[in-house]
């Protein structure tokens, strides 16, 4: 694209599985998207990031890139800080001096997990890994320094290349499955999740929401549930958290009531959208 070329929106972490939806669905309406992969829109170079976004004008920003290694934030926490809290940081700065709104992906790891119901929006944050940490720190440089800004809150995202149904399909060749029992979550869809991105933006209801595919499970259900629609039998093993994966919320299930209390349309079940993948894709 050439300098100066009318743009309506850039976005992060273009090539990863979310941006790329994103943009296609954008595209398709007719937007005028850049769509910039980590080495073309590094968070971390404050400076080259500023230039891109003063050549551009950008009005909106969707940040759907970042560090997303949940075990290995507790291992190279220093890189999960630096991209996530302090490159959003960085973003949040930049977008403050040129003007333009901002679209952040947050996670449902921003809650400790003791609650016995679903989180809202206005629940006291509290993680328990790394990673929640660094990505409630890029909400709370959001928070500190724009007035339009949208950061959505989601959880448990299928649907795309490396995927928690990719790693399924992977352990079924060994003839067995071992799963971490609980952590209780709502699954989301990376299309549906793109399709309400699209449609939040149009609306200018700025703020924080929860946002999933409706109903929650276990890692254990859902692979269960992935098997039994694909026919396979194959043993699913309980066993205990390895020494070095990242502490998950036992219970993390994200509300959506604002989002529909804004009159923004529900995503569907779960066991739907699964549906609707495996039958399409698998």
């Amino acid at each position: 694209m050439k300098e100066n070329s009318r743009i309506d929106v850039l976005i992060t972490g273009g090539t990863g599985r979310l941006g790329s939806i994103v943009t296609r669905l954008l595209r398709t309406k007719g937007w005028e998207c850049l769509s910039l992969d980590r080495k073309e829109f590094d968070v971390t170079d404050y400076d080259g990031m500023a230039r891109i976004i003063e050549i551009f004008h950008p009005p909106l920003i969707i940040h759907t890139g970042g560090y997303t290694d949940v075990d290995g934030a507790e291992r190279d926490w220093r890189q999960a800080m630096a991209v996530n809290f302090v490159g959003t940081e960085n973003l949040a700065r930049i977008c403050q001096n040129e003007g333009c709104e901002l679209l952040y992906l947050s996670t449902d790891y921003v809650f400790d997990g003791e609650k016995e119901s679903p989180y809202y929006e206005e629940d006291e944050p509290n993680p328990i890994n790394l990673y929640g940490w660094s990505k409630l720190g890029g909400e709370y440089a959001i928070l500190s320094r724009l007035k339009h800004y949208y950061i959505i809150r989601t959880s448990f995202l299928f649907g795309a290349r490396g995927d928690f149904i990719d790693r399924i399909l992977t352990g079924i060749k060994s003839g067995r499955l071992s799963f971490v029992p609980g952590n209780f979550a709502a699954p989301t869809y990376y299309p549906d999740l793109a399709k309400a991105i699209v449609e939040l933006i149009t609306t200018r209801r700025y703020g924080i929401y929860h946002l999933s595919n409706q109903g929650f499970c276990s890692r254990y259900r859902f692979a269960t549930a992935v098997l039994n629609r694909l026919g396979i039998d194959v043993e699913i093993i309980p066993m205990p958290p390895p020494r070095d994966m990242a502490p998950r919320p036992h219970y993390s299930v994200l509300s959506s009531s604002r989002w529909q209390k804004s009159g923004l349309k529900p995503l569907r079940f779960w066991q739907d959208a699964l549906h609707h993948y495996l039958t399409d894709f698998h």
